[in-house]
């Protein structure tokens, strides 16, 4: 049997039940579907594909993991600002946990870009664009990585201003 697929508001297919197994897979998880013969919608939880599900909630630990690791080490940061004062050595701490926070989330944002299968279906940027893009402008490209991952069916964790 073959899926048509309904994302915002924008439909796509027919897709085999493969392909769309393999979309959930890749984090959509909030689509409504319908049968080629033109069955009534229904949200994936209420759908025969609600079985693999779980296993797309699952990959959304990155996610939050994008999101705590620079704010873990921004708050290592300012403790040991704090017991440290300004004695010597403070601004290699400071640098070090700058760093280390860019290149963990870098490793994430690329892990998860090669699970979702960025750069591969569709004109996107593909995992070795992301970590090229994150050492050369992390402070652009973190937040430009956590709106795209949205379009793969993650959760958006970024608000644009």
């Amino acid at each position: 049997m073959r899926w048509y697929v309904n994302r915002a508001g924008e439909t796509t297919g027919p897709f085999e039940e493969r392909e769309v197994a393999e979309l959930i897979a890749g984090g959509m998880a909030d689509a409504d579907v319908r049968d080629e013969q033109g069955g009534a919608w229904m949200s994936l939880d209420k759908s025969p594909f609600r079985r693999l599900l779980k296993t797309a909630e699952r990959s959304e630990s990155f996610g939050y993991a994008l999101v705590a690791a620079p704010a873990s080490f921004g708050i290592l940061v300012f403790a040991y600002g704090a017991f440290a004062g300004s004695s010597s050595g403070t601004e290699y701490v400071i640098l070090g946990a700058y760093l280390a926070a860019i290149v963990l989330t870098t490793v994430l944002a690329v892990v998860e870009a090669r699970q979702l299968g960025m750069g591969e279906r569709d004109k996107g940027i593909s995992p070795q664009g992301w970590t090229i893009f994150h050492l050369l402008g992390w402070a652009v490209a973190y937040p430009v990585y956590l709106h795209a991952r949205s379009k793969f069916g993650r959760q958006k964790l970024i608000v644009w201003a």
